[in-house]
């Protein structure tokens, strides 16, 4: 899964997460302890309807974690207890707030890793144009 369809995919879940907070909000007044019948089957329905957004977001974010593991060639910690658990779709497992931690600092680290080499690498060549710049110019104030 690519990055753009992650964030589009992130955002449409999100999108409408928002519209069932504010829908909740609406109908229900906060000033009341009690839920009225009518607005509490309503409220139940956007409830589960949350938590199977929640649940396919969880699924988003162990699909490109897993992705990302691939492409950085890092293990993505199947063996490791607690890492993954259950998901409400068969054969698919999502990662707790344990493996998500663990695979992003993962992650981190081999990015940090590999752009360590580029920046020394960068510098180098800044350097050397530097240099090159200060020969040039002494050698034009010496004609």
């Amino acid at each position: 899964m690519n990055a753009i369809t992650f964030w589009i995919k992130k955002r449409n879940i999100l999108k409408k997460q928002r519209k069932n907070y504010y829908i909740m909000s609406k109908n229900i007044d906060k000033s009341k302890i009690e839920i009225e019948p009518k607005d509490k089957v309503k409220f139940l329905s956007i409830v589960r309807e949350n938590n199977i957004y929640n649940m396919e977001l969880k699924m988003l974010f162990s699909r490109r974690y897993s992705y990302l593991c691939g492409k950085l060639q890092l293990p993505e910690y199947y063996e490791d207890e607690g890492i993954w658990g259950p998901s409400n779709m068969p054969n698919e497992k999502v990662l707790t707030d344990k493996g998500l931690t663990k695979l992003k600092s993962a992650i981190r680290s081999e990015r940090r890793e590999r752009a360590k080499w580029i920046f020394s690498f960068g510098s180098l060549i800044v350097g050397f144009i530097a240099a090159l710049t200060g020969l040039i110019a002494v050698i034009g104030s010496l004609e």
